[in-house]
């Protein structure tokens, strides 16, 4: 429960303008969400919404990266996704139910791969695209629609992903979604010991 709170507590600070929040990869960027531009006089909402990934408009250069790491990830084309990621490149999820980070490029990708491997249909839909004041941080809102490769069981999860670019590439990604629903579709025992 506490990690349904947390989800969703993080879920709306990043819709709030404007919200803060350290970078994980431990640099001095700061992310300063700009939900709102202010256009003659009328605030006009900065939030780009889509139906899938192949929709995505990218208007930073965050969004460009990120919207081809998500396109190969729909792909399942790990070769592609492993071009994707700086040399101190990581991944984080807070609320992984082993409790895992992968802090470099090698352990993140072979995370990647084991996610793709369980799954025969990967896809992201009612996308929304928060650009942020730096262009190297992007934060997208998807619900993913997946499908377990070894019974056909439908995998359903919301998930906010921030992701960091330097260059054309993902330094960072910060994976958020809701453990329980793992927990159900994968029957992994989640009570207390």
């Amino acid at each position: 429960m506490k990690a349904i709170l947390a989800a969703f507590a993080l879920t709306v600070l990043a819709t709030l303008p404007p919200v803060y929040m350290a970078s994980a990869n431990y640099g001095d960027e700061v992310l300063l969400v700009n939900r709102v531009r202010k256009k003659n006089s009328v605030a006009q909402p900065e939030i780009a919404r889509f139906n899938s990934v192949n929709d995505i408009v990218p208007r930073s250069p965050a969004a460009r990266v990120a919207k081809k790491f998500l396109q190969s990830f729909e792909a399942q084309d790990t070769n592609a996704i492993s071009q994707l990621w700086t040399q101190d490149a990581a991944l984080e999820s807070p609320f992984d139910i082993q409790g895992r980070d992968f802090p470099n490029r090698e352990v993140a990708q072979r995370y990647i791969e084991q996610i793709v491997s369980l799954f025969s249909e990967i896809r992201f839909e009612q996308i929304s695209v928060y650009d942020t004041r730096n262009p190297k941080v992007v934060i997208i809102e998807a619900q993913g629609d997946f499908v377990v490769a070894e019974n056909g069981t439908p995998y359903r999860n919301k998930y906010v992903f921030i992701i960091q670019v330097r260059g054309n590439k993902v330094s960072l990604i910060r994976e958020y979604f809701d453990p329980l629903i793992i927990a159900r579709t994968f029957g992994i025992d989640v009570t207390p010991n």
